[in-house]
C-alpha cells in the first residue's frame, strides 16, 4: 500500500515540475510548438497558392491577333468563350477594335467586363482599359463588340491580351 502511494506521489510531483525544454512544453493554441508551427505555415502557403492559382483560372487572358482571323479562347468561372478580332481601324491617337466574343456555353450573359492590355509584352510600358458590356452574350452566338485602344501606335496593337469577367447569368427554364 505504501509502495503505491509513494508512485502516486511522485507521478504529481513530477507531473507539477517544469521542463525548461521548451520541445516537451504542452502544445495549446497559443503555444502550438515547432512542428505544428512548420505545419501551419506550410498550410497557409498552400492555401495562397491555390487562392493565386483560382484566381488566374478564373481571370485566364485571350491573346488575340489584329492581323489575322485567328481565334483565341479564355477560360472563365462560368465556361470557355472565344475571340476574334474582326477589323482594325485608326481612331483618333490610336485604333478601334472590332471584336466578337463566341459564347461557348448555354447561358444567356447579360452585361460583362473586358479587360484589355496591348503594348510591349515586356515592361511597364503595357496599356490597359477596362470597359463594362451592355451586350447580351447569347448562348451559342458571337456577339460583335468595339473598343477603343488609345493611345496607341501600330506596332503595340498587333497583338491584345483581353480576359472577361461575367456578371449576370440566366438559363431559359422550361
Amino acid at each position: 500500500m505504501k509502495l503505491i502511494h509513494i508512485i502516486l506521489i511522485l507521478s504529481v510531483v513530477s507531473a507539477c515540475t517544469t521542463n525548461p525544454d521548451p520541445s516537451l512544453a504542452p502544445k495549446t493554441p497559443s503555444n502550438p510548438g515547432p512542428e505544428l508551427t512548420a505545419r501551419i505555415e506550410k498550410l497557409e502557403d498552400e492555401v495562397l497558392q491555390l487562392r493565386a492559382q483560382s484566381y488566374l483560372r478564373d481571370h485566364e487572358e485571350a491573346t488575340v491577333s489584329t492581323e489575322e482571323e485567328t481565334y483565341a479562347a479564355v477560360r472563365t468561372k462560368f465556361g470557355t468563350f472565344t475571340f476574334v478580332c474582326r477589323g482594325l481601324t485608326p481612331y483618333l491617337d490610336g485604333y478601334r477594335v472590332k471584336l466578337s466574343i463566341g459564347n461557348l456555353t448555354s447561358a444567356t450573359f447579360n452585361g460583362a467586363k473586358l479587360h484589355i492590355s496591348w503594348g510591349p509584352v515586356e515592361g511597364s510600358d503595357r496599356k490597359q482599359k477596362e470597359m463594362d458590356l451592355t451586350n447580351e452574350l447569347r448562348p451559342g452566338a458571337y456577339t460583335l463588340v468595339e473598343a477603343t485602344l488609345t493611345p496607341s501606335k501600330p506596332e503595340e496593337i498587333k497583338v491584345i491580351s483581353i480576359a472577361l469577367e461575367l456578371s449576370a447569368m440566366s438559363l431559359k427554364s422550361y
